[in-house]
């Protein structure tokens, strides 16, 4: 707005001199922005908000697991990393091809922590070969193994676990992207996706590695790409769209009850915008242009699903269609809990009611009014989404998703629902007091529910207020006073080990003094994050304007951009890692059962024959660039290297050996090279 748009009001005012100078100030601070350049700085905004969250949740995270769901995932990473392989070694998983062991979850978050894993290894490999291999410590903490299952001690663990510290910015600046699209002005979709990302039940899983955050995360960026399809169609929003929710269920297959609710969304906000006066054919051909992107994608999503099933199971002598229905029934879980039992537990019961996790939600009557008289359809799809993962998730058999810290299997529809807070702070015909004190409230409860998520180990807190032990199973969650809310405070207050967080890990272990230069970088990215969005909403109009079409694919374009030169980097750490076998799996496609056998004999005849321990070693590192899994050939490699005083070298290799051995359960052989591996270590230290 310009000083020519202000004359009328001006010249109407000449009486009164002090409304003058009122309006002459408020002029000088209106700076007059365009659209555009408004757009842009949204744009800005959504970078800086991602970059202060993500030294927030970084700062907060734990850097080892808690429950083995994480840690097959994890398992199932290293083995794609090490391995080019799917099959694992932790206790949790089945049974499947070649009589291996997989992870009965999905492919797509491990490679989503195949970046941080190649990170975790270039941090571990340079500290190592530096001479500073004290500092791994610092970063993987102490070593947490319980039978074959590694909790921590890794620094590759320290850096998966940091991926949905990373998830969750992401989410935020969706919610702070999606809030813009719906209407409402760039100050309020700020502040409400800082409480989305710092008071809600998603925001206390940014500490761990469970599935549900990439859940969250894919099924609110499909929805916003449909939504935002719907006010301005683009090929490339429908597309990414079907591409989101194929990440969803690829990371996670139970999520599969959310693609009907997508799908009915999709088609009825096409059939809302169909052209007028037009022939049924011409309608016809048009609307199924329109849908065919999304539905395409879907289709390749559970096509992946599938084939990643069938790879893992094994297909065997069923037919396709035979190992497809096998598929679908192991990917089934039972339905046989009370429903009552399920939806007490989680609206009303005070160990895992949703509403105590999240406060803000108290706030759903007004939110869902709100969203039904102005984003009618929305609000539809979140009602329908949330009252359908309540009622499916209420019937499992497991519905209470322990061993974790409150109603996980909630996060995606508690995400959904907390769209429609901006609406409802904006546009609420409310006195603005009485909405600052209430949100103000239950935002504060909100964080301190986080913080004690984020602080204390969950399983920690199990095991001395002796969960395992309730019977039945999990009543506990039905007792006030053995409530896991009441039982996390205190432990926050003890502040005993109880207390788990990266950082104050670091204090116990190593001083005040390391703690801070740990934690100085990120304060630095914070407080410089924080001045950069002070500097951009000094603008009056990213207070108060509201964008008629915001035009968030640059920064889409950025986040794309970003991500491949990630995959770069991480491609050129898997190829330059000397223990990664992937590469070499590569390089000998054509490799040989009659190939490795000679060159086993050719090892042993140079060993035992010859004593010529460097040409037997050559020969068993043939074996193993034409086949990785020979554990064999690991074993005798080990002992020579052992023999030739590289210690260091031997240990790397009986260890991938143990590894092996676990993979497919041969215990007894197993056992026999743990025990060897620690007299060997015996001797070095």
């Amino acid at each position: 707005m310009t000083t020519q748009g202000k004359a009328f009001p001006l010249a109407m005012e000449d009486l009164q001199g002090n409304q003058i100078n009122q309006v002459d100030r408020k002029d000088r601070e209106f700076s007059g922005l365009s659209d555009d350049s408004l757009n842009s700085l949204c744009v800005r905004v959504s970078l800086w908000l991602f970059l202060a969250l993500l030294s927030v949740h970084i700062m907060f995270t734990r850097c080892h697991f808690i429950s083995t769901d994480e840690i097959r995932v994890y398992q199932q990473t290293r083995s794609l990393w090490v391995y080019g392989d799917l099959s694992t070694k932790c206790t949790d998983c089945i049974r499947g091809r070649d009589n291996r062991r997989f992870c009965t979850s999905g492919t797509g978050q491990s490679l989503l922590a195949l970046p941080l894993f190649g990170m975790g290894r270039l941090v571990n490999l340079g500290l190592q070969e530096s001479g500073l291999s004290q500092w791994t410590r610092f970063f993987s903490g102490r070593d947490r193994i319980i039978g074959i299952d590694q909790w921590g001690g890794e620094v590759e663990i320290f850096f998966c676990a940091l991926l949905n510290a990373f998830l969750i910015p992401i989410l935020g600046v969706i919610f702070f992207v999606f809030s813009i699209r719906a209407g409402v002005s760039p100050k309020t979709s700020f502040w409400s996706a800082v409480f989305f990302c710092l008071t809600t039940y998603p925001a206390g899983q940014s500490s761990g590695f469970f599935l549900h955050t990439a859940e969250s995360l894919f099924l609110t960026w499909s929805f916003y790409l449909l939504f935002s399809d719907s006010k301005s169609p683009s090929l490339f929003s429908r597309i990414f769209a079907g591409f989101a929710a194929s990440m969803m269920i690829l990371c996670r297959f139970q999520s599969g009850i959310a693609l009907p609710g997508l799908a009915i969304y999709h088609l009825v906000t096409v059939w809302l915008r169909r052209p007028e006066n037009s022939d049924l054919k011409t309608t016809v051909k048009w609307y199924f242009i329109q849908v065919f992107p999304f539905f395409l994608m879907l289709l390749f999503g559970l096509t992946l699903v599938y084939a990643d099933k069938i790879y893992k199971i094994g297909l065997g002598p069923d037919s396709v269609v035979e190992a497809v229905q096998r598929v679908t029934r192991s990917m089934e879980r039972p339905l046989n809990n009370s429903l009552s039992v399920g939806l007490k537990g989680f609206l009303i019961s005070p160990g895992l009611s949703v509403f105590l996790y999240t406060p803000l939600l108290l706030l759903f009557p007004w939110l869902f009014r709100e969203g039904l008289s102005s984003q009618r359809v929305e609000t539809g799809f979140i009602a329908f989404q949330f009252l359908v993962y309540l009622f499916v998730c209420s019937k499992l058999d497991a519905w209470h998703g322990m061993w974790a810290y409150g109603p996980r299997y909630l996060t995606a529809p508690v995400s959904l629902v907390m769209l429609l807070l901006p609406l409802w702070i904006e546009r609420a015909k409310m006195s603005p007091r009485i909405i600052r004190t209430a949100v103000g409230i239950l935002v504060f409860a909100g964080l301190l529910m986080q913080i004690s998520s984020w602080a204390v180990n969950f399983y920690y807190v199990a095991w001395i207020e002796k969960y395992l032990d309730y019977k039945p199973m999990f009543s506990y969650l039905f007792v006030p006073s053995m409530s896991p809310i009441l039982a996390h405070f205190r432990a926050l207050f003890a502040w005993d080990y109880r207390v788990d967080m990266w950082l104050v890990n670091a204090f116990r272990g190593y001083g005040f003094k390391s703690m801070i230069i740990a934690a100085f970088p990120f304060l630095c990215l914070m407080f410089f994050s924080l001045y950069r969005l002070k500097i951009i909403f000094n603008c009056v109009e990213m207070q108060k304007k509201k964008l008629e079409n915001p035009d968030f694919l640059p920064l889409f374009r950025i986040m794309v951009l970003i991500y491949c030169m990630i995959l770069v980097f991480t491609g050129a750490i898997w190829l330059l890692d000397p223990e990664s076998s992937f590469p070499k799996i590569l390089a000998n496609p054509d490799s040989t059962s009659t190939e490795q056998e000679m060159f086993m004999m050719e090892g042993f005849k140079e060993a035992f024959k010859k004593n010529n321990l460097t040409k037997a070693l050559e020969a068993f590192k043939n074996v193993l660039k034409l086949n990785p899994y020979h554990d064999k050939a690991y074993t005798e490699a080990a002992t020579i290297l052992k023999a030739l005083g590289r210690r260091k070298e031997a240990l790397n290799y009986l260890e991938r050996a143990l590894d092996l051995k676990d993979r497919t359960m041969d215990i007894k052989e197993a056992n026999q090279i743990r025990t060897q591996l620690a007299a060997w270590r015996k001797e070095s230290h």
